[in-house]
């Protein structure tokens, strides 16, 4: 019927990356729907949608109507679907605890269900959660499970998605080589079943990688093959990013007029299709380019426009590195005790999200602060708390960083002021 046509064409629109055509459709949809079960997929469509624009509140209200529906229908499998696309967005938020527990319940009534690709996909996600806390074995754990899944039923795509994860898990480890080895299996994949979106994703982070490798020129090149791809495709998240990815570039080759270009061309582009969090990134790496270029006073503009996107959207995770951008721009200038300001600020959202990594991060900096105004204890503080996290890490590097800094200040004979 009409609705379940309308649904469809929503679908298409979402996938060309024009989130206002998809959500006209949809809601037309939803106006029409014939009865319960159309409602539920319409409302879980628009749920998912606000979730990609980075509407968290307005996607929880839609995924949360949906699950209502489908427990009401006895549906646990579509149930479970509606659960996971609430821990998948628990997740962009940054709370952890939240997704990791909606994924769990996802995989119990998929498990019931017999739904063995929906299956991959729960563990897919945990190991996301996993990951973004710097639990990288676990996070390895997940996605081997899932990758062993997707290959015993023959998906392709998923296999492929798998293996980007475990290249991203791998580029956090530092083993930069063993990424680009899944990143390039998984560009393999999506050539051989022809995902094109997919293919310009997978070569936006070889291209990164290389770019960490100081291998420019390569990175440069993989970066424009992707931006043609996404181009052609109409995949306009893609390439606002890469549009970003290649102005970091021509910052690192302190070209910042030409870095600015592309960042608002960034920004512009994410601008247009109502992609929040992009804008919010956009933004901090336009401060970031201004800050190189002394110009603190648009620099803060920039990081207090990202900060206010990232408040507005709930997005705790951005919000906590756009207080740590206030942070450095402040230490940069001396301003010490402005810059421990936010460096706190950031510190106590990222443990109140349970993001252990972001967490250890910026322990580190408030031991380095506190190491240069000797203020010794204050810093061997710090540091011992970033120790303790660290050691349920696998960054062994990191670890003896730390327990080398602890021995410098007790070797430090000068009092404290």
């Amino acid at each position: 019927n009409e609705a379940i046509v309308l649904n469809g064409i929503g679908l298409v629109y979402q996938d060309l990356g024009k989130p206002t055509k998809a959500l006209s459709n949809f809601q037309d949809a939803l106006l029409i729907a014939k009865d319960e079960r159309q409602r539920d997929a319409i409302l879980n469509n628009i749920g998912s949608l606000y979730s990609e624009t980075g509407e968290y509140t307005k996607a929880l209200k839609f995924l949360n109507e949906a699950l209502v529906i489908s427990q009401q229908l006895g549906n646990s499998a579509k149930a479970a679907s509606n659960i996971n696309n609430i821990g998948v967005i628990y997740r962009n938020l940054g709370q952890y605890s939240k997704a990791e527990n909606h994924f769990r319940d996802a995989l119990n009534l998929w498990r019931k269900a017999g739904c063995r690709a929906e299956e991959g996909t729960a563990i897919h996600n945990l190991g996301g959660v996993y990951d973004q806390q710097g639990l990288y074995s676990q996070a390895l754990e997940c996605y081997q499970q899932a990758l062993s899944i997707y290959r015993e039923i023959g998906d392709c795509n998923s296999e492929g998605n798998t293996l980007n994860s475990l290249g991203a898990t791998y580029h956090s480890l530092g083993e930069l080589h063993q990424a680009i080895e899944h990143y390039d299996d998984a560009l393999n994949i999506y050539k051989e079943v022809n995902h094109l979106p997919r293919q310009a994703t997978t070569l936006n982070n070889l291209a990164h990688l290389y770019f960490l490798l100081g291998n420019d020129s390569e990175s440069l090149l993989l970066y424009q093959d992707a931006l043609v791809i996404a181009s052609k495709v109409g995949d306009r998240h893609t390439e606002g990013s890469i549009l970003g990815n290649i102005g970091l570039i021509h910052s690192r080759h302190e070209e910042f007029l030409k870095a600015l270009e592309y960042h608002q061309q960034s920004f512009m582009l994410q601008q247009s299709i109502g992609d929040l969090p992009g804008q919010g990134n956009s933004l901090s790496n336009l401060g970031d380019v201004y800050f190189n270029l002394n110009d603190f006073s648009k620099a803060q503009d920039c990081y207090q426009r990202a900060l206010k996107i990232h408040r507005d959207v709930g997005d705790q995770r951005g919000e906590g590195f756009s207080l740590m951008s206030f942070g450095e721009m402040y230490e940069h200038q001396q301003k010490y005790s402005e810059a421990i300001k936010y460096y706190q600020q950031a510190l106590k959202i990222r443990k109140a999200l349970g993001n252990r990594s972001d967490e250890v991060q910026t322990l580190e900096i408030l031991g380095k602060i506190s190491m240069k105004l000797e203020k010794y204890s204050e810093a061997k503080e710090f540091y011992q708390q970033a120790l303790e996290i660290v050691r349920v890490f696998d960054n062994q590097a990191l670890f003896m960083s730390l327990i080398n800094s602890i021995n410098e200040i007790n070797n430090l004979s000068n009092p404290e002021s």
